[in-house]
């Protein structure tokens, strides 16, 4: 999955595939985890936002969508 570079002190990346609804979020540390059932829309919320780190926070995190540690 391609992922997009991001404005955060925390993400460094952020990738969606729509097939799948499966977004991967890249740490600056080198973690990645996968999330699943996200919608692609949640995806953009998260890229275009000036802090896409809070966005994340917000949108994905108080959701408590499932995630998994990949790497």
């Amino acid at each position: 999955m391609e992922r997009t570079p991001v404005n955060s002190s925390h993400l460094k990346a952020v990738g969606h595939d729509s097939e799948s609804n499966k977004m991967e979020i890249e740490f600056k540390n080198g973690q990645v985890y996968s999330y699943d059932n996200v919608p692609k829309s949640a995806f953009h919320q998260i890229i275009n936002h000036p802090s896409s780190g809070a966005a994340f926070h917000r949108i994905i995190k108080t959701k408590h969508f499932e995630s998994k540690l990949m790497k």
